[in-house]
């Protein structure tokens, strides 16, 4: 039993000290050249994946950090283009709604040559298992239950897919 106790807080002592190690670089966005592109995007990659696997209730002042480090890259990064859907918006929820971004913002950095509809598909699933994970602290949503059965039943790509060719 004491062995048991030892190693519950062994673990906890180890993730505070990785935790409060975790950090975004210092970052003057009108002055990247500190970094490569490279480098800046394998930090959101990292970033991203961090937020992603992080429980919420976990260091909540370094996800918010995170979040809006990453969200300020996205910003200015000149190449990327990630926007959000109605049906996304409509779930209330700001890490829902980050969690869709960063996917659909990892998606697009994975695929070069990405199409809007798969990486709103990929962002959806992203943000929908980030929900999954975190859905007692989240609390119930009836727009992400709405979304999920959208989805299983193929409708939500179907309409993306009209929607798009609309805009095209």
């Amino acid at each position: 039993m004491k062995n048991i106790k030892l190693a519950i807080i062994l673990c906890i002592l180890c993730l505070c000290a990785q935790a409060q190690k975790y950090q975004t670089p210092q970052t003057d966005w009108n002055d990247t050249s500190i970094y490569s592109q490279a480098e800046l995007t394998q930090i959101v990659i990292n970033n991203i994946d961090w937020c992603y696997e992080t429980p919420m209730t976990t260091l909540k002042n370094t996800r918010i950090e995170v979040v809006s480090w990453v969200m300020q890259w996205m910003g200015h990064h000149p190449h990327l283009n990630v926007s959000t859907h109605a049906d996304i918006i409509k779930c209330n929820n700001n890490n829902l709604l980050s969690m869709f971004l960063f996917g659909r913002a990892k998606y697009n950095i994975e695929h070069a040559n990405a199409n809007e509809v798969s990486s709103m598909m990929y962002g959806a699933d992203f943000m929908l298992t980030f929900y999954d994970k975190n859905a007692e602290t989240i609390g119930p949503n009836k727009q992400v239950k709405k979304l999920k059965k959208l989805i299983s039943s193929g409708k939500w790509e179907k309409k993306l897919q009209k929607q798009m060719a609309k805009n095209s």
